[in-house]
């Protein structure tokens, strides 16, 4: 099963390529789907793992779209 696996693709591309910084967004409940030890897996990769200094927001975009629609952004630098 490879459902829920895209991170460790996108995980292995910025380790190839090592941008300076990068940017992911996902759904608002990232953060605690399976009792947060998914969002902990994508953190300790991006910054233990591939040595990046990571900040993370929630942001609603109805304020630009007429919609309520709250997506988490993770940027690495």
């Amino acid at each position: 099963d490879v459902q829920g696996t895209l991170f460790f693709d996108v995980a292995r591309i910025i380790k190839h390529h090592r941008p300076k910084a990068f940017l992911l967004e996902n759904v608002k409940n990232l953060k605690s789907h399976d009792g947060g030890r998914t969002f902990q897996i994508i953190m300790t990769t991006l910054q233990q793992d591939l040595g990046y200094k990571v900040q993370t927001r929630l942001i609603d975009a109805r304020s630009w779209v007429p919609q309520h629609r709250e997506r988490i952004f993770i940027v690495g630098f």
